[in-house]
């Protein structure tokens, strides 16, 4: 797609009018029909287009709508800065046309280069509306000589007297309108000045005698729709004059301050006088005094047992400075709460219980913990003989936990110097199942933390494990491992974490010969190796030589 950097500069090519009563197309032919045009031309990435280019101009009556009053399509030679000059009306036989422009109209100009879409329209100044004064100078082509009375001809042979006193007595001619200014209205809708030269529509519309602010469908005299801000006195005047239906002359008034007058013998809707004012409270928390009020009184409320935020028997609850409160049971059918902490001193107790009894279709947990940013979701502490965290189910997980961010959807801690931080025991089933990767950190053992079959003819990984890596990585070969084959059965293999104080082992495919592994922590190895890598070599006993082989290296 390219686009056009449209200038509005250069754009007169007008010559100067001149009038001939000898020859009535004197004046049409001595104003070029042609508009000077000088563009620049970039493509999509604003760099610029040189050479031979296809551009479309079109004029147009409207800014962006409506379709195009004339048109024509030119090759322009641009330069290296894509800058170009147009003749606008150079492929037409009459170039522009003298109805195209207009004294009260503005007109538009779009440009489209090479088919690209057409660009934002550029508004035409007032120069080539002279194009009109040629048609001006003209009456259906002959000059203005041609349309003078017969008996006119002699008053033309002598000149006039002056007469100043009829000169003084000539009507004074109106200001002529301001040339500059621009833009376009809509009918029904007020004007209002956008830029000193500029006039476009406000937001008030007049339909009939009805006048409308933000709609244009206005149902009263003054309809407003949108919100109205009054920093002074509002007062509203009674329709009519009979001047009991006002005060002071207004029907409703509110002052600057907020203080409403209504009219005198004003009544609200219902039914009823109220004469007497009582007050009904439960008398398990209130005692009530003054009650009723026929006129003027007093109501006095007392507590029987006042608000606390103590754990306090028939006292309603009330948060402290922290909004935070006691109390010895909840029972409800449900809890929400962005933070809960439970503390239990009962021995053999439970701080936190979830139980769960519906029926049918559909999952229920008993306890669900969420966390959308940092922490824990569920938090077991127990520092005695206990359990943290206890899950017991009859049908799916006794404890189920599910995460997804990097982050554990289950974590097990024990930072004392014996103990589990995941224990698992299933005499008939499975102690550990993972669907996924099992990952341990490099210094800790227990787990395989790499292994790798390698083809020692080709020097490349056919299959291997990372334990290091996440998802996919660490089952693709290579997984994160590089080999590099130095020799014939001699392989350098790179795991990409240290190796060197780990337990390894290289075990052969085949029956070709002896495998030997070392790394840097032995130090004899044929190579030298980094802490990264393993160096494993094929002696072939039999022929007494180094031969290729496939192999398996595992290390734990």
């Amino acid at each position: 797609m390219f686009r056009t950097l449209l200038k509005a500069t250069a754009m007169i090519l007008l010559g100067t009018l001149s009038l001939s009563a000898q020859n009535s197309t004197s004046a049409a032919t001595s104003v070029p029909r042609l508009v000077n045009y000088s563009g620049k031309a970039i493509d999509a990435q604003s760099k610029p287009l040189s050479g031979t280019i296809g551009i479309t101009f079109a004029i147009y009556n409207d800014q962006e709508s409506g379709a195009a009053l004339w048109m024509e399509t030119q090759n322009v030679t641009a330069d290296a800065k894509g800058n170009y000059t147009a003749h606008l009306g150079a492929t037409k036989p009459d170039g522009l046309g003298l109805d195209l422009f207009s004294p009260v109209e503005a007109r538009w100009l779009g440009v489209s280069v090479n088919g690209a879409p057409e660009q934002p329209r550029v508004l035409l100044l007032s120069v080539p509306y002279a194009l009109k004064a040629a048609d001006a100078e003209t009456i259906g082509g002959l000059p203005p000589s041609a349309f003078l009375r017969a008996d006119a001809t002699a008053s033309l042979k002598a000149p006039a007297k002056s007469d100043s006193s009829s000169r003084s007595g000539q009507t004074k001619q109106s200001p002529q309108a301001n040339p500059n200014v621009t833009g376009k209205g809509t009918v029904s809708f007020v004007p209002v000045w956008d830029s000193a030269s500029d006039i476009v529509n406000s937001s008030i519309f007049q339909k009939n005698s009805n006048v409308g602010i933000g709609t244009t469908t206005p149902a009263a005299t003054l309809d407003v729709n949108g919100k109205g801000d009054i920093r002074d006195t509002l007062t509203l005047f009674p329709k009519g004059t009979d001047p009991t239906l006002a005060v002071n002359g207004t029907a409703f008034k509110v002052d600057s301050t907020g203080k409403v007058t209504f009219v005198s013998g004003q009544t609200f809707p219902g039914k009823g006088t109220v004469t007497s004012v009582a007050m009904s409270v439960p008398t398990a928390d209130f005692t009530v005094s003054g009650s009723p009020i026929t006129k003027s009184g007093t109501l006095g409320l007392s507590w029987n047992v006042a608000p606390t935020s103590a754990n306090t028997p028939n006292a309603i609850v009330k948060r402290d400075g922290n909004g935070n409160f006691s109390s010895a049971v909840i029972q409800t059918g449900g809890l929400q709460a962005s933070s809960v902490f439970v503390n239990s001193s009962v021995p053999n107790s439970v701080a936190v219980t979830g139980q769960v009894t519906a029926t049918g279709t559909g999952q229920s947990i008993g306890v669900a913990g969420t966390v959308a940013d940092s922490g824990y979701g569920v938090s077991g502490f127990n520092s005695s003989n206990g359990w943290g965290v206890y899950g017991e189910s009859v049908g799916q997980d006794g404890v189920h936990g599910l995460s997804h961010s990097v982050a554990s959807g289950v974590a097990g801690v024990n930072d004392g110097d014996r103990g589990t931080g995941v224990f698992g025991s299933a005499p008939k089933g499975w102690a550990f199942t993972s669907n996924g990767n099992t990952y341990q950190d490099r210094s800790a053992g227990g787990w395989v933390k790499a292994m790798l079959f390698v083809s020692g003819f080709t020097g490349k990984i056919a299959t291997c494990f990372n334990s290091t890596l996440g998802g996919a990585a660490a089952t693709t070969p290579p997984c994160g491992f590089g080999v590099d084959k130095t020799g014939t059965g001699d392989y350098i293999l790179d795991l990409g974490f240290e190796v060197d104080d780990r337990f390894y082992s290289a075990t052969g495919n085949d029956r070709l010969g002896i495998l030997s592994v070392c790394t840097s922590f032995i130090a004899v190895c044929n190579n030298t190796t980094t802490a990264n890598q393993v160096e494993v070599v094929n002696w072939d006993s039999t022929n007494q030589k180094f031969s290729d082989s496939k192999f398996y290296l595992v290390v734990y």
